[in-house]
């Protein structure tokens, strides 16, 4: 049985993600003509189509970027690192073999 590890790689992406949104929330991004949070839209496309309809129901965006955003990337991180393993393992399995 395998047991999912959580391993501090798994959050640089997800933490440099929230520090962008907190950096955006707080005016680092000037966006002018409402430009702000088109960044973070494209960093967290496609996901961040997703996210349109939740623009009408929170009023700030920082809100649904810096939860779900941030949860993307971590889902993100995880998948990758989890692909790396298993790659990994099936040439450890190969050279094992013969």
């Amino acid at each position: 049985m395998a047991i999912f590890k959580l391993r501090p790689s798994y959050f640089v992406l997800p933490l440099v993600h929230l520090v962008f949104c907190i950096a955006t929330s707080r005016g680092l991004n000037d966006g002018q003509g409402g430009w702000t949070w088109f960044p973070l839209f494209l960093a967290d496309f496609p996901f961040s189509i997703l996210f349109l309809p939740l623009f009408s129901v929170f009023d700030h965006p920082a809100i649904v970027f810096g939860t779900l955003g941030t949860l993307w990337w971590y889902v993100v991180s995880a998948s990758v690192a989890w692909l790396f393993k298993a790659v990994r393992d099936a040439s450890r399995s190969k050279k094992m073999l013969g």
